[in-house]
This record gives C-alpha cells, sequence and structure tokens, in this order.
C-alpha cells in the first residue's frame, strides 16, 4: 500500500514537471509583459490536477517544485526557474519566501542573461509582482515591503546593474508622463484621487469627457496621461482649448490631478497618500527619484506595524529608510539632515524601549555619531547659510553624543580639519574635490574681509594644496583651472552677502 502511494505521488510530481517543463517556452510572452496574472486567477489545471491528485500530499508537489526550481537556478536557466517558482507562489501565496524567490529570479537572473536595452521588462515585472501579487496576498508582510524597496535601492538606484541608468531612465519617463506638468503637489493628486467618484458626477466633468469621446478617445480614463502627453495627435485643432479648460476650470483641474492620481498608483503600487505622509515627515524627497520610491514603500511597510512595536524586519525597513535618506542628503538636499538625525535618534529610542531588541539601540546611536561626523562638513561647505546654521547646530548635538570623539572646537575648524584630513583625492569624485576646493576659497574670501590675513592665507594655501593633488588625478583639458575654480567660488560667495543663499540647496 506504501509503495502505491509512493508511486501515484511520484507519478503526479512527473507528471507537473513534465507539464511545467513544456509551458515554460509559452508562457515566456507572459513574463515579458510582467507576468500579469490576476490574483482572481484559478490555478492552472495542470497545477488543480496535481493538487486533486495529491490531496493531502499537497505539501510533496510544493517541495518537489522547490528543489526543482532551485536546480533550475543553479543550472542557469532562469526562465524556467523563474516558471516553477510561478506555480509555488500559486499553491504557497502565502509564503513571503516564494514571493521572494521569485521576484529574484524574474528581476535579477533573468536580467543578468540579457543585453542591457532588453532587461527593463523583467525588473519591472519583478518589483509589480512582489506588490500587485505579494502584497494582495500578504498585505501586511514587512518583508516584502522591504524586498520592494532593496529593488529601487539597489537593482534601480544602485550600481549593481550595468543597465542602471536606463531603468532610471524608464522611471523618469513613465513618471513626467503621468505626473504632467510641474509643480507637483502629493498631497494635492491624493486629495483629488479621494474625490474622484465625486467629481465624475458633476456636469461640467461629465460633459468634458462626452466632448473627448465624441473627438475619438476610446477609453477617456485609461488612456488619460497618454492623451494629455501628445494631445494634437488625437485631438486635433481642438486639443489647445482643452488643454486650457483644464488648467483654468477647478473642477477639470481637479479631475485631471485624480485620474494623474490614480494612473500612479496603477503603475508604481503606491498612492500619492503614502507620497504626501513621506514628504511631511521628511520634507522634498522628491517623487521620481529611487531613493524617493524607497522612502515611500518604508513608510507604507512600517506603517502596518503596530504602534510602538519593534521586530527585525521593522530595523530592516528602518535601515534602508536610512539609507535612502543618506543618499539624497548626500546628493546635495542639505536640508535632510535634521530629518535624518531625527530618525535616528526616533529609532534608537523605539529600540531602547524595546526588551528583546535593546542592542540595537547602541547600534543605531553609533551609525548617528558616523552620520553626523560627515554630514557635518557637507552641510557647512553646501554654500548656504541655511547648510551652515545646520552644521553648527548638529555640531554642538554631535559633541552631546560623543563628547570623548569629538575635538573642543569650533564647527569651522572642525570642518576644515575633516575636509583636510578626510578627503581622499584617490577616490573622491571630480566633483567632490571641486566642491571642497570652492569651500576652502569661500573661507579665504570671508577671512580676507574680517581682516584675518593669516586665516585667509591658510584658507588659500588648503584650496592650492587640494588643487594640486587634483589636477595630478583628473588631468585633461576638461579639468578646470585654478582661476576658473575661483572665480565660480567668488560667484557662489556674493549672493550670500546680500542675504540670499545660493548652492545645491538652495
Amino acid at each position: 500500500m506504501r509503495r502505491g502511494i509512493a508511486l501515484l505521488c511520484a507519478a503526479a510530481a512527473l507528471g507537473a514537471a513534465a507539464l511545467l517543463e513544456r509551458g515554460t517556452r509559452a508562457c515566456r510572452p507572459a513574463m515579458q509583459s510582467g507576468m500579469e496574472r490576476q490574483r482572481g486567477d484559478s490555478l492552472p489545471p495542470a497545477v488543480q490536477l496535481a493538487s486533486t491528485l495529491l490531496g493531502s500530499f499537497r505539501a510533496l508537489l510544493v517541495d518537489y517544485l522547490w528543489i526543482h526550481a532551485e536546480t533550475l537556478q543553479n543550472e542557469g536557466r532562469f526562465f524556467a526557474a523563474a516558471e516553477a517558482a510561478r506555480w509555488i507562489t500559486m499553491l504557497q501565496s502565502r509564503v513571503e519566501g516564494s514571493w521572494s524567490f521569485q521576484a529574484w529570479n524574474l528581476g535579477v537572473n533573468v536580467p543578468s542573461s540579457l543585453p542591457p536595452e532588453e532587461r527593463w521588462p523583467y525588473v519591472r515585472a519583478a518589483v509589480e509582482l512582489l506588490w500587485r501579487d505579494g502584497l494582495a496576498a500578504n498585505p501586511r508582510s514587512l518583508g516584502l515591503h522591504w524586498e520592494i524597496a532593496w529593488f529601487w535601492a539597489y537593482k534601480i538606484g544602485g550600481e549593481i546593474d550595468a543597465a542602471g541608468p536606463r531603468y532610471r531612465a524608464e522611471v523618469e519617463s513613465a513618471g513626467r508622463e503621468i505626473l504632467g506638468a510641474e509643480p507637483w503637489d502629493p498631497a494635492a493628486f491624493a486629495a483629488a484621487e479621494a474625490l474622484l467618484p465625486a467629481l465624475r458626477r458633476d456636469p461640467a466633468v461629465a460633459r468634458f469627457a462626452e466632448t473627448l469621446a465624441a473627438l475619438g478617445v476610446g477609453d477617456v480614463e485609461g488612456g488619460w496621461t497618454a492623451l494629455w502627453a501628445a494631445p494634437e495627435a488625437v485631438l486635433g485643432d481642438a486639443a489647445d482649448a482643452l488643454a486650457a479648460a483644464l488648467r483654468e476650470d477647478p473642477l477639470l483641474e481637479a479631475y485631471d490631478r485624480g485620474l494623474r492620481a490614480r494612473a500612479w498608483r496603477r503603475t508604481f503600487g503606491v498612492g500619492m497618500d503614502v507620497v504626501a505622509k513621506a514628504h511631511g515627515r521628511f520634507g522634498d524627497v522628491g517623487l521620481l527619484r529611487p531613493e524617493s520610491f524607497v522612502l515611500f514603500w518604508a513608510r507604507h511597510g512600517l506603517e502596518q506595524l503596530a504602534p510602538d512595536a519593534v521586530r527585525l524586519d521593522a530595523i530592516a525597513l528602518w535601515r534602508m529608510e536610512l539609507r535612502a535618506l543618506t543618499r539624497l542628503f548626500q546628493s546635495g538636499e542639505i536640508a535632510l539632515l535634521a530629518a535624518i538625525d531625527r530618525e535616528y535618534a526616533e529609532a534608537a529610542a523605539r529600540a531602547a524601549g524595546d526588551s528583546y531588541h535593546r542592542k540595537q539601540e547602541a547600534s543605531f546611536l553609533e551609525d548617528r555619531i558616523q552620520f553626523l561626523k560627515g554630514a557635518i562638513p557637507l552641510a557647512y561647505i553646501s554654500g548656504t547659510r541655511r547648510g551652515r546654521e545646520l552644521a553648527e547646530e548638529h555640531f554642538a548635538k554631535l559633541a552631546e553624543l560623543d563628547p570623548a570623539g569629538t575635538p573642543r572646537v569650533a564647527c569651522e575648524d572642525y570642518v576644515y580639519d575633516w575636509i583636510y584630513r578626510k578627503v581622499n583625492v584617490e577616490r573622491a569624485t571630480r566633483d567632490e574635490l571641486l566642491a571642497v576646493i570652492r569651500a576652502f576659497l569661500r573661507e579665504a574670501l570671508r577671512a580676507a574681509a574680517r581682516g584675518e590675513d593669516d586665516g585667509a592665507r591658510t584658507y588659500l594655501d588648503f584650496a592650492r594644496g587640494l588643487y594640486g593633488e587634483a589636477a595630478a588625478v583628473f588631468t585633461g583639458p576638461e579639468f578646470p583651472s585654478f582661476d576658473r575654480v575661483a572665480a565660480q567660488a567668488r560667484r557662489e560667495l556674493a549672493p550670500a552677502r546680500g542675504g540670499r543663499a545660493k548652492g545645491r540647496a538652495g
């Protein structure tokens, strides 16, 4: 009897494997379009048959599929492994690891086997798989939120894939078509999306939609953003007048904004309400940068966490969030310094209040100190008055957090000593070095204006010394002369004397 059951299980598993192998090639077009199986679809007939035959031994089929998928992955047969993983998620939709495995195959392994120009559809499909299907089955999963944030942080926004710039260009293009003309106000988008049902019932909005339909627009709302990206192609001579009506009529403007917010949600998976909350918490973190999406998804995930709860998956999301904020700060968003410091403090406090994760408090505190040590100089040399204020304010805070490791000097002296010791010409980029050289030159000009000749000479010597090292590394006619760098430093300093800040964060 036992032998008969074993043979039955083996036969069902082998039959499923054969169907799986045959289905791999047939399913490739579906994978290329995002593997968009609707959540309400039933299981494939082969899976239903295998499940029915196995009954309570269904777990054996899942085990076989896992082994088969991992074998295919190890053999480099990534398309087949991704298809096997798709079957696993159908049978184990509540198991987060199955979604992660499938997304990794689809978004990392498969693209690695393709030319850079063919990779984006698979990366996009992997991210969509996680939020459209994975989160639909596991809406409170912080782990799946982390997986989505990882794709945005490292696969799309990082340097691990040579096609990264292509991915970011695709996101920028799609996002700009959806959002329309700047400026973009996330709170206004979110409010308009909530009003869409009422707006559709307004006579003016209904007449506008009827006019578009009469001009040949088949799906007015479904194709809204594509229509207004190039309205003349469909609307002809009426395009200008209709576009003007959208801008001038408050109800039509709200309708337009609401449909754009809905298109944003359907394209990127996260609503404008979440985007608005992130902007309210951190400040302007942008909308279309990979780091922006990391923050949106991290915030969305952390909203699923019970108040005052601390879990390892929440800690992982906090760290992902802090990394994204730090990258935005380092790219010139100096105003984020205060928000980042606050987030570190809050994460440490949450960890301190939880007996099981209390050790994380020291880790967050050490990371906070290290962040401030590097952020204070960057804020100070940003060329803005607000940057200097933030640097001085947080230098005092750094001295409180790390009295033994913070020199008892003025913020200005700390900044230039840090720059002189830490800037590594071999590793820094051309633009980073030029920014530091201009900062030294601005301080030389300030010192000279105060009549501090010795200080001015010191800063000038620092600038000349660093320029000489940089020029030796970045040779060529494109590297600016010292006189050109000095002239730019004078231009950057001139507005500040009139009270108007200028610079990367200005």
